[in-house]
């Protein structure tokens, strides 16, 4: 019963601002058990959050400092420092509660898409929120909700699986979420590329994925081009799209110009960043984001002013965001994080555990995210991280090499062990 308290204070808690909205009380709820478990003689922490705590004090020693001999520690300071610290306390507890028992997941999931609907029914004050909420905040933890549901209740079957991701992508084309959809399609590729392998070496299928997966890249790259010039997927997404690749600067230049424009501002200092006080700077990259990267015949003067109002540097992406804020340490550690969950991803891949299609599901939507989304979406992110770290643990904690032990009972993708049995 305490974990599901804990659940509902960390999901509905966001809904709850406390300091003028500077947090919440998910956050102040999340760092407490945070600091719960470094007192607490009978909680422990695994290596990988040891390592994580570490990285992250020093990126915000480094912010601090920056702060400190430029322009002063301001609140956008200690914004920064508890967003970071409060992404670790997300994983410590997930990863404690899901390591007791992975179902939990549904559980966490449903709370989290709940809480998603109730911010947009109580405080969708945009234009934006009130025509795109699937996109803005529906779309991941519902998908991951009906996704695991079903792993847990078929274990994993194959057809199922694939059959899933095959209604979710119809479902995101319909809302007009090509991204959610493109990775929908994605994940079902893999699922059935990981089913019809038996379990194999690790490397072997990282380079398999990654030769095929370049091939099948470049093959999917000139097909979509040819539908969305075709109008395949409606005359809405079409000219979307062909607004978005006549772009000067291509198609990342049309449909992610914060992105474009984040690297060049993080090209101008690459070493030391900007700090969190990004004011002054801020205003020169939105004007180029608005005047010189977007090539529009008229300007909307209210979205220059909330851009500049903002006072950040445009990026739309997390790795970027971290690369001003902290300089190159910022850029290293999410290249680390990407890495480490890259390698839980091949991991899964060769394995044909319970558990894998969840983090084949995950991991890619986190890359993702890492790279073109800003956020990182805290409570997503640090879902599927700690999610990651439980089965890491798990699999140190009784000497496994890979990943946990296939029971084969009969020929069947289901018959293998859960972690309940792994762990008696």
């Amino acid at each position: 019963m305490n974990y599901l308290i804990v659940y509902l204070l960390l999901t509905f808690g966001q809904l709850v601002p406390i300091g003028a909205g500077t947090s919440n009380v998910s956050e102040v709820v999340a760092l407490v058990t945070l600091f719960y478990t470094l007192v607490s003689k009978n909680r422990r922490l695994i290596d990988e959050e040891v390592k994580l705590i570490c990285c992250i004090v020093v990126l915000l020693a480094v912010v601090v400092f920056h702060d400190a001999v430029g322009n002063g520690l301001t609140l956008d300071t200690a914004k920064v420092t508890s967003h970071y610290l409060v992404i670790v306390a997300y994983i410590v507890y997930l990863r404690k509660s899901l390591e007791v028992n992975p179902k939990r997941l549904l559980t966490f999931v449903v709370f989290l898409a709940l809480s998603e609907t109730f911010s947009f029914l109580i405080g969708a004050n945009s234009a934006r929120a009130l025509s795109d909420p699937w996109q803005l905040g529906l779309a991941g933890p519902v998908s991951l909700g009906i996704f695991s549901a079903v792993v847990f209740a078929t274990r994993s079957n194959k057809a199922l699986l694939i059959l899933v991701c095959f209604v979710l992508g119809v479902v995101h084309v319909y809302f007009s979420a090509r991204a959610f959809a493109l990775g929908s399609v994605i994940t079902g590729l893999l699922l059935w590329i990981w089913s019809s392998k038996q379990q194999t070496a690790t490397h072997r299928m990282a380079s398999y994925i990654l030769l095929s997966g370049s091939v099948i890249l470049a093959l999917g790259t000139l097909t979509l081009d040819t539908a969305m010039r075709q109008g395949f997927f409606g005359k809405e997404l079409g000219d979307q799209y062909l607004e978005q690749a006549s772009n000067e600067y291509g198609l990342i230049g049309g449909s992610r110009p914060q992105f474009l424009v984040g690297v060049l501002a993080a090209a101008e200092h690459p070493i030391i960043g900007y700090g969190t006080f990004q004011e002054n700077e801020a205003k020169k990259y939105v004007l180029m984001l608005v005047y010189d990267i977007r090539n529009k015949d008229f300007i909307n003067h209210v979205f220059v002013d909330r851009k500049i109002d903002s006072g950040k540097i445009p990026s739309h992406s997390t790795i970027l965001e971290a690369w001003h804020a902290f300089g190159i340490l910022g850029l290293f550690f999410w290249i680390v994080i990407i890495f480490k969950i890259s390698g839980f991803f091949f991991s899964a891949m060769s394995n044909p555990a319970t558990v894998s299609p969840i983090v084949i599901f995950i991991v890619p939507q986190m890359i993702w995210s890492i790279i073109f989304n800003p956020g990182p979406e805290r409570l997503m992110f640090s879902l599927g991280l700690g999610f990651l770290l439980a089965f890491n643990s798990v699999r140190k904690k009784n000497g496994l090499s890979n990943w946990p032990i296939i029971r084969r009972r009969n020929r069947s993708i289901g018959s293998i062990a859960t972690l309940n049995e792994l762990t008696k």
